[in-house]
């Protein structure tokens, strides 16, 4: 595989330009648009492949859930230990690209490791990630209103306390976009025990001009 197609699919994927510039981008290297587009989902990574722990591993049970968020009902992949608890729980905040078997397999590893863990579909006000994922699903993630996004995540948390095996503590962990939800779900909710975000933006409260340029 030519090493600038490589270098393109990434910039497809991180600089968020959409799917007409890749192909037409693509096409200059291979030689037409038709080449470039079949080219295109050879070039996707796919992380189910790189799964950890497979869902149907016997120490955990894992399931599709929803719970009632600010935005109407809200989808997840919820993954617990067997066994009565109670457990801590983790809330688990995918990146700009939507869930993904990434998300999924991260929340059975911490399940492996004694964890509840529930991985929010954030897009679910639009009716949840699309399958198959793609680079563009970025452009419907920043379409959410923050405050709705915030709200849900907040749901979340509330969702993995009340649930039977929980015994109360909730943390949440959050890569790239998913970490300044994070951020904000941690001034949202006094309660949250822990937060760990992955790189993402943080919570400015700028005093002054001085201090918002700083930021």
């Amino acid at each position: 595989m030519d090493q600038r197609l490589i270098d393109l699919y990434h910039d497809y994927a991180h600089v968020h330009f959409d799917r007409r510039v890749f192909l037409e981008r693509a096409a200059r290297i291979v030689g037409s648009v038709s080449a470039a587009a079949a080219l295109l989902p050879l070039l996707a990574p796919d992380d189910a492949k790189a799964a950890m722990v497979p869902p149907d591993d016997q120490r955990i049970t894992t399931g599709r859930v929803t719970f009632p968020g600010v935005t109407g009902e809200v989808k997840g992949y919820l993954a617990k230990p067997k066994g009565a608890g109670p457990y801590g729980a983790v809330e688990v905040i995918h990146a700009i690209g939507g869930i993904s078997p990434h998300i999924e397999d991260v929340c059975r590893r911490l399940a492996v490791d004694g964890f509840i863990a529930l991985g929010v579909d954030f897009l679910s006000p639009l009716g949840g990630t699309p399958v198959p994922r793609n680079p563009e699903v970025a452009s419907l993630t920043r379409s959410l209103k923050p405050e709705d996004t915030t709200g849900n995540a907040v749901e979340a948390a509330q969702y993995l306390r009340g649930l039977p095996e929980s015994n109360g503590k909730i943390g949440a962990v959050g890569f790239c976009w998913g970490g300044g939800v994070v951020n904000r779900l941690a001034v949202a909710d006094p309660m949250l025990t822990v937060g760990v975000p992955f790189y993402g933006a943080r919570r400015r409260r700028p005093t002054s001009r001085r201090s918002r340029r700083r930021c």
